[in-house]
């Protein structure tokens, strides 16, 4: 859908508001970012959770929403995407 959205407004001219929604679907909130630094760290949904004072279903539904706004198709590729959105500890 967000591709499709993309292409009408590239044939109406509209790149700015294309931009600006790529701009948006990169960006994590504070609790996406402290779940992904965890990810990185090799860490499994329930130790993710108890670091944080969460529950493993939570995270996981943290974890699905990046995928959703970073576009990607499994936990594969979020993880190579994370590692270029999150700095390394």
């Amino acid at each position: 859908m967000v591709a499709l959205l993309d292409c009408a407004r590239l044939i109406q001219g509209k790149q700015e508001v294309q931009q600006e929604v790529v701009a948006d679907s990169t960006t994590l909130s504070d609790r996406e970012r402290e779940v992904a630094e965890l990810m990185l760290t090799g860490l499994t949904y329930r130790q993710i959770g108890e670091r944080l004072f969460i529950s493993a279903k939570t995270v996981e539904y943290h974890v699905a929403r990046m995928r959703q706004r970073l576009g990607s198709e499994n936990r594969g590729d979020l993880i190579n995407q994370l590692r270029g959105l999150v700095p390394a500890r």
